[in-house]
């Protein structure tokens, strides 16, 4: 084993109930060379066989692993706090339980945050499961600093992170957390930068109706960091994409068509209709069969009537209007 007693950089990373990925997360980082590093992942009280894996990995990894369990389920803002605060390197990487680093990839974080004080990565979906992708699928492509600042592919400088406070716990769920951070890092005159040889697969979830419906709670941590944050709010305005105004218009024609019954009802529901179809194949992954398409676009449908309450529902507790 390389000694790595004093690393450059620290890969910390939150897990909960994903024992299968862990091992691929450590081979991918097993390729890494030209720094030495340190992995920290903390088990955010898990209930399946995590913890296990966790030990033997540590065991066997070629390079200093060290697993934290918490004894109750915080979320992934808290584990992540627990984690790069327990590293010792004066950089941290971030990525997630269901991705797996390229090879170069830290040698790149380090080489970008000799000059900016955090760092985005390019993440694309796994190459060899792209069979799994479906209309309701679900992965992560980013290929350019687009002002999310993902937390499956992030560095920083260690001094960057103490001086923002770390995640921001009061987000409940995994999504936003990670961009508020990188906003109060920026905010606070730090520099970022791109990294497109900084590369990380993330894993394609395949596609599921249940599953799609259930991660949508997730979306009121969009609203939080908006109201955080009104320079990304701007470049946003008021509806997360078009198909959710879409989706309003339609459901707004339709009502329409109940209490005007005639020729003009119906021509208002139908326009409505056809405009959410057309934005909903532009937002919207589709089927293969443009014929499938007329079993898809109700499920959609409900869905985006889903994600709009979800966000209605964030922005009356939060007091910025997300749709």
């Amino acid at each position: 084993m390389t000694d790595v007693s004093e690393p450059a950089i620290s890969v910390v990373m939150a897990t909960h109930n994903r024992a299968d990925l862990l091992p691929r997360v450590v081979e991918g980082l097993a390729a890494q060379d030209g720094v030495p590093f340190e992995v920290v992942v903390v088990d955010d009280a898990s209930t399946d066989d995590t913890w296990q894996a966790l030990e033997g990995l540590a065991a066997a990894a070629p390079f200093p692993l060290r697993p934290i369990r918490l004894t109750r389920n915080v979320g992934a803002a808290t584990a992540r706090n627990v984690g790069w605060k327990a590293a010792t390197a004066p950089l941290i990487a971030f990525t997630d339980d269901d991705c797996v680093p390229a090879a170069g990839w830290l040698a790149a974080l380090v080489r970008e945050l000799s000059d900016h004080d955090l760092v985005q990565g390019r993440t694309l979906p796994q190459p060899d499961q792209t069979a799994r992708f479906g209309p309701f699928a679900r992965s992560i492509d980013v290929t350019g600093e687009y002002g999310y600042y993902e937390t499956c592919n992030m560095g920083y400088r260690r001094s960057a992170l103490v001086d923002a406070g770390g995640f921001d716990e009061s987000f409940r769920y995994p999504y936003g957390e990670d961009c508020d951070l990188a906003w109060r890092v920026k905010d606070g005159g730090g520099s970022s930068t791109f990294a497109t040889d900084a590369l990380v697969y993330h894993e394609v979830w395949p596609s599921d109706y249940r599953s799609h419906l259930r991660d949508k709670k997730r979306r009121e941590g969009l609203v939080l960091a908006l109201k955080k944050h009104p320079q990304l709010r701007a470049q946003r305005g008021v509806f997360q994409n078009g198909a959710h105004s879409a989706a309003l218009v339609a459901t707004a024609s339709g009502v329409f068509l109940l209490v005007e019954r005639g020729p003009a009802g119906l021509g208002v529901a139908l326009t409505g209709g056809l405009t959410y179809a057309w934005f909903c194949r532009r937002y919207h992954h589709g089927p293969a069969r443009k014929i499938q398409w007329f079993g898809i676009l109700p499920l959609h449908f409900v869905a985006d009537l889903c994600e709009v309450a979800v966000l209605a529902r964030a922005s009356a507790r939060y007091r910025a209007l997300v749709l």
